[in-house]
């Protein structure tokens, strides 16, 4: 029973006084919020009367007379009448208003019954029971999307404890800006109450669990591993003494082809007597069983063939080399040990096969034998610094023994325990990681959910919006109405710790450094003009060119704007290619953080060695993220992605397809801000590497259609070469970059997008009189769209007259420049040769010749100033005292407070030529040489101010000021301040990542939300500069930069 206050029970009544005026609104028959517009404090209600609701008769049990309405229980002032139920939701908590019903015998036993009792819902049919959605306790209650919520926060690793700080942080951002934390609204249960919760509904659905594995059976193999050993201790307390008695146990799991769990059992030791009763029930259900695979084959072959009859016993490889892993009791993670590692999983397979995943059957035993002998030489170093050397020792002797016998030569594909990897990491990463002692009762349900959970995500499909994402739905036979899917986003829930708050704070402003200085640094590799959001955007793979001949001259296309072509046609695989590509710039003889941290991962700076090497890490990090590396995926870039994250390092990747694209890749923990740049071949479907652009040429034809293609001449052969986009200039000597025009010895063309260019012989013959252009003789970001007629038609400026020429075709002559500007149109002398005419705008004074300032013409021919010249404060002729157009001072014409001339701080022209003010239009005129004369007109009248009898207009309070105001609306998160930059765009882009971690979803308000935490947060905002944006803006860029699109949205929490 819950006792709210008056607040809440003046809402109440309004509603119940809506209910009984019209009861069959159709509001009223599922949960609904009572909003602010309706009431005084909003609340999420739900009313339950199913008789009146939906219209059925209900007799009494006890006296078989039917049930009619009573009192509802709506008092919420006190525990003195009926009150109403609080249930626990995820984001908010629903406030329970059931109907008490009377049965119609008088007397003192009549019948009194909530229509949420389990009496009650006893006398309900089965339809009528599915239309309440919650799980009613004594004192608590929760709705089903909630206990859904608990199980999945436990299938991905949360304790109790951190779910209920989940539900807690849910509803203070739900509910909080309109309650305080005393209300009881925005309660949540504790952890131990979720713990009670989770073992009783897990014992309703126990039994769909089970049924679930039963319908696993093998076909042909069968698997079993009995390697993991529960982290935590299994105990309880003994009811003879009240000590506690505490066991460690192991799990004993047996799998299909698949690597499916088929069943499984905690057991003490690796013997196979506990495991009687499931070895049972296998022999049962497995009918066609001709392989057994386990760890101890020699040892348990006779008992296995006792129950599945003659079948063939083998050594399960991972196991094997899981013994030696055992042995060497690897604490430090080093290079020697992570190479020793690495190399065990690769001793039982063919040459060749180094995937993830075995790809391949297990060779015989001369090459597993000769992998042995190669594994101890590559590690002896390490092998003899082990502590248990001699039993390393002992268990090697034993393994070459099996693979004498042929204990693993023959097993295909899957027929091993390899994929169990997985569930190991799974159990580890559990709830029960933080307890050391945990009950077999909460143990069970635990492995159960997430053996369950396991064997989902193995033959369950992926969602189009994310091929790595496979969701787990719940067994077919459960209820599907109390099971029913919870969609929810968690808010973002920020440490109140300073220390934690502000390594996190650092660590972005970090990454948004990063971001910037790699977008800069493409930027400048690439010769025309990106964007930042073209630089990040998620871009995804357009058509690729249906010939091999288009593809090559797409590709060769698309690297011309990087000034860059394709290395080799030699078939590397993708991470000895991304180790070529690395290793040009990256010296290992060197120090640095690059290089310290590649030898911290194992890199050797041999590309051969590193390359083995670099594909078992993409493979393990792999197995952690749940995802399988293809090389032949270039639409997710699996491989190139996993090398950049382990590299710590960009990749950019130029994508041959019918438009200039390419793709980034950013680490998520960044190094550096120089991108390695690759390309795709889609004929040999492999990832290559680039070089610096020599000379090319393509073969092509010139077509209306693909105009994109036409970069060059046309001649008869139809070869063309390929056009440059030099950005300062096209050289020969490599001073910047070697243009390709200039090292074949051939002249730059129209088609060329290249700047400030010097390859281009001056046409003897002037366009016409010369061109006057003022912005100068350009093409506007590399594209012809000037209209200087020079250029137009391809020429040289000769006897131009334009400023700041660049020409491609020919320069104007500096000096003609300069005498241009120096020199006025008119001139003016004996001979009919003008004289100079000076636009000076600072002093003429020859006592500042030779002083390294910008010298007036006519001090530097030794003339006085004319009266031709439009010299500003002239001191070259004393003779000169005018000022024809006179002043406008605002401020008065004096001399300040000084009475110096030298001291004067006016800047009034008339002043400073010590001339009157004459024809002057200055006010408040106080010149000492001759103060403007003012005549009053006596005809004109003062302007009058007209009187209106009217109300003051409103003045509008600032936007930002007025949101401020509004207690439940941030200003951040409704006004928007200008378009985007750079720093704007990689904030965008490093909360985005953020967040794709955290939710594994594109939810545009958590970005939204992380954007201006961000931007608030004074440590960021005194480095970069970061301007408020709203929702709408922050989802159309994220549509621009293609992390969003119009087949996937993120619903409103509200909803929920």
């Amino acid at each position: 029973m819950v006792v709210l206050g008056k607040e809440y029970q003046e809402s109440i009544d309004l509603l119940m006084k809506d209910v009984k005026s019209n009861p069959k609104n159709p509001r009223y028959m599922e949960e609904f919020l009572y909003n602010e517009n309706e009431c005084k404090t909003p609340i999420h209600v739900f009313l339950w009367n199913p008789i009146e609701t939906f219209g059925v008769k209900i007799s009494c049990l006890k006296h078989n007379s039917v049930l009619k309405g009573a009192d509802w229980t709506s008092n919420t002032l006190d525990n003195k009448g009926r009150s109403p139920r609080l249930i626990y939701c995820v984001f908010y908590n629903v406030l329970l208003i059931q109907r008490y019903y009377r049965c119609g015998h008088l007397g003192k036993d009549q019948c009194i019954l909530g229509s949420s009792t389990l009496s009650f819902m006893e006398l309900l049919n089965e339809e009528l029971f599915k239309k309440f959605p919650y799980k009613m306790y004594h004192q608590s209650a929760y709705s089903f999307k909630f206990i859904n919520f608990v199980f999945e926060m436990l299938a991905g690793g949360n304790n109790f404890k951190a779910i209920s700080q989940t539900v807690a942080n849910l509803k203070a951002t739900h509910f909080g800006p309109l309650n305080g934390l005393n209300d009881l609204m925005m309660s949540f249960p504790a952890s131990g109450r979720i713990e009670t919760l989770f073992l009783d509904i897990f014992q309703t659905r126990k039994h769909h669990y089970k049924l679930a594995l039963e319908r696993i059976i093998p076909e042909k193999v069968i698997s079993f591993d009995q390697s993991f050993k529960l982290p935590q201790n299994i105990g309880g307390k003994r009811k003879a003494d009240g000590k506690i008695f505490i066991e460690q146990k192991r799990l004993f799991l047996a799998l299909d082809e698949n690597q499916k769990i088929v069943t499984w059992k905690m057991v003490k030791s690796d013997s196979l007597d506990e495991a009687h009763d499931i070895l049972t029930d296998l022999k049962e259900r497995c009918k066609n069983i001709f392989t057994v695979v386990t760890g101890n084959c020699c040892r348990d072959r006779s008992t296995y063939q006792h129950y599945f009859g003659y079948v063939s016993v083998k050594l399960d490889p991972r196991q094997a080399a899981h013994r030696l892993k055992e042995i060497a009791s690897i604490t430090k993670v080093t290079p020697n040990s992570s190479k020793f590692i690495s190399g065990l999983k690769y001793l039982f397979r063919e040459d060749g096969d180094v995937d993830a995943v075995r790809k391949k059957p297990i060779p015989d035993r001369e090459t597993i034998h000769g992998n042995i002998d190669q594994f101890l030489e590559i590690n002896s170093n390490f092998i003899s610094s082990l502590s248990k050397g001699e039993e390393f020792e002992a268990e090697i002797v034993i393994l070459k023994t099996h693979v004498e016998q042929d204990c693993l030569s023959g097993l295909d594909v899957g027929q091993s325990t390899e994929g169990i990897e997985v569930l190991h990491k799974m159990l580890e990463k559990s709830c029960l990681r933080d307890a050391s002692v945990v009950s077999p009762e909460l143990m069970e349900a635990i492995i159960t959910l997430l053996i369950y959970h396991y064997n989902c995500k193995i033959d369950g499909k992926n969602h189009k919006c994310n091929v790595s994402i496979v969701p787990v739905f719940l067994p077919e036979d459960m209820n599907k109405e109390d099971m029913s899917l919870l969609i929810s986003h968690p808010s973002i829930a920020i440490t109140d710790d300073e220390e934690e708050r502000k390594s996190i704070l650092e660590k972005a402003l970090t990454q948004i450094q990063i971001v910037i200085k790699t977008v800069k640094s493409i930027q400048n590799v690439c010769k025309l003009r990106l964007s930042a959001e073209e630089v990040l955007s998620n871009s995804s793979p357009g058509e690729l060119p249906d010939h091999e001949d288009s593809h090559d001259a797409q590709v060769l296309f698309n690297l011309s704007a990087f000034g860059l072509q394709s290395d080799s046609l030699e078939e590397h695989c993708a991470f000895k290619v991304v180790l070529l590509q690395l290793y040009q710039f990256v010296n290992f003889g060197t120090e640095g953080v690059l290089v310290e941290h590649f030898k911290n991962i194992g890199l050797a700076g041999e590309v051969e060695q590193d390359s083995t090497y670099l594909r078992t890490l993409c493979s393990e990090s792999s197995d952690d993220d749940g995802t399988r590396i293809d090389e032949t995926s270039l639409n997710d870039s699996l491989i190139i992605n996993a090398c950049s994250n382990i590299l710590r390092i960009p990749i950019l990747i130029i994508q041959p397809f019918q438009r200039l694209s390419f793709h980034t890749l950013l680490p998520k923990d960044q190094l550096t801000e120089t991108p390695i740049v690759l390309t795709y071949h889609s004929a040999s479907k492999r990832m290559l590497g680039t070089k610096p652009m020599d000379t090319l040429v393509v073969e092509t034809k010139k077509t209306s259609k693909d105009k994109s293609l036409d970069i060059g001449q046309e001649s008869d052969d139809e070869s063309t070469p390929v056009p440059c986009h030099c950005k300062k200039g096209c050289t020969r000597d490599g001073k910047w970059k070697k243009c390709p025009c200039a090292s074949a010895e051939r002249s730059c063309t129209k088609k060329c997008f290249c700047r400030n260019c010097s390859n281009n012989k001056p046409v003897c013959e002037p366009h016409g009189n010369g061109c006057r252009c003022e912005k100068g003789c350009i093409n506007i970001d590399g594209h012809p769209r000037s209209r200087c007629p020079c250029l137009l038609s391809g020429v040289s400026c000769s006897n131009c007259k334009c400023k700041t020429c660049k020409n491609p075709f020919g320069q104007r002559e500096e000096r003609e420049r300069r005498q241009d500007k120096s020199l006025d149109i008119g001139q003016e002398s004996d001979d009919e040769s003008t004289l100079a005419k000076c636009h000076c705008k600072q002093r003429c004074n020859k006592e500042n010749l030779g002083k390294g300032k910008r010298q007036c013409p006519c001090v530097l021919k030794g003339l006085d100033c004319s009266d031709k010249c439009l010299c500003r404060e002239c001191q070259n002729n004393k003779k000169i005292k005018r000022n024809p157009d006179g002043c406008r001072c605002r401020t008065g014409c004096h001399s300040g407070d000084s009475g110096d001339e030298r001291k004067r701080k006016s800047k009034c022209p008339c002043l400073k030529l010590a001339i009157s003010c004459e024809n002057c239009s200055c006010t408040n005129c106080k010149n000492p040489h001759g103060a403007r004369v003012v005549v009053l007109d006596s005809g004109n009248k003062k302007r009058q101010i007209r009187n209106r009898n009217s109300h003051t207009t409103y003045k509008k309070v600032r936007t930002e000021d007025y949101l401020a105001t509004l207690s439940n609306i941030t200003p951040c998160a409704s006004l928007g301040q200008g378009s985007w930059d750079l720093e704007e765009i990689a904030c965008l882009y490093v909360s985005t990542m953020w967040i794709l971690q955290i939710h594994s979803l594109y939810d545009t308000e958590k970005i939204h939300e992380l954007y201006h935490f961000f931007l608030n947060e004074e440590s960021i905002g005194k480095v970069i500069s970061l301007k408020t944006k709203t929702l709408k803006q922050v989802t159309e860029k994220l549509f621009t930069m293609r992390f969003v699109n119009d087949e996937f949205f993120i619903p409103n929490h509200d909803s929920q």
